[in-house]
């Protein structure tokens, strides 16, 4: 998506715009296309831990292919939101790598030893790698807000969307438009966290 040569992202309304017809791209769109990266790499992950239970690789192996792929997807999911390649810096790759370092990496070490102490039935270990490709969702977020702050947007305001949400995320929403440098994005600080359906509005001026 980010490197899609028949889209060009428009930092002004936040969108991406087809170059032939010169229309938005739906939002819902470009939704699927990240829940579709998402299930993607939820495959793999689950693929390789398969591997892992059969004997087929050794613990090592599961531990770099499985990294590899999630940080690949936290880059993927966050040029998505940032607007392609072209409008990522070194920054924006200091922002993901050091998310990756203080929250995800050791929450996967952390699923290796619940692994390796049995503390897990084979249903669990499943359901706790795909966690850790729904929890990409926080990237695309991150490179959302980015790209909205750089193009001159002040205020933000996090919506309900028609979905079960935590007792969290009512009180977000209550909180009308706020400095978008305040804004708490779906999924943080929340019960909700990776699985949150919350969704964020971006303005340069408080309406």
């Amino acid at each position: 998506m980010a490197e899609e040569k028949t889209f060009v992202w428009d930092g002004r309304t936040q969108r991406y715009r087809d170059k032939a017809t010169g229309r938005f791209l739906r939002n819902e769109t470009v939704l699927n296309i990240i829940q579709g990266n998402i299930q993607q790499k939820s495959n793999r992950l689950v693929g390789v831990l398969e591997d892992l239970l059969q004997g087929k690789i050794t613990t090592g192996q599961f531990q770099r292919e499985s990294l590899d792929t999630i940080k690949y997807l936290h880059v993927q999911q966050y040029l998505i939101g940032k607007g392609g390649f072209r409008r990522t810096t070194s920054q924006d790759y200091l922002q993901i790598a050091r998310d990756l370092k203080d929250v995800h990496y050791p929450a996967f070490q952390g699923f290796i030893q619940d692994l390796q102490s049995g503390k897990l039935t084979e249903a669990q270990a499943k359901q706790r790698m795909r966690a850790f490709a729904i929890a990409s969702n926080k990237s695309y977020h991150y490179g959302v807000k980015q790209s909205a702050v750089e193009n001159g947007y002040r205020y933000a305001q996090r919506f309900l969307s028609a979905a079960e949400h935590c007792s969290d995320c009512p009180i977000y929403a209550a909180l009308g438009v706020t400095d978008i440098r305040s804004l708490i994005l779906p999924g943080e600080k929340c019960e909700c966290r990776y699985n949150c359906k919350c969704y964020v509005r971006y303005y340069m001026d408080k309406p």
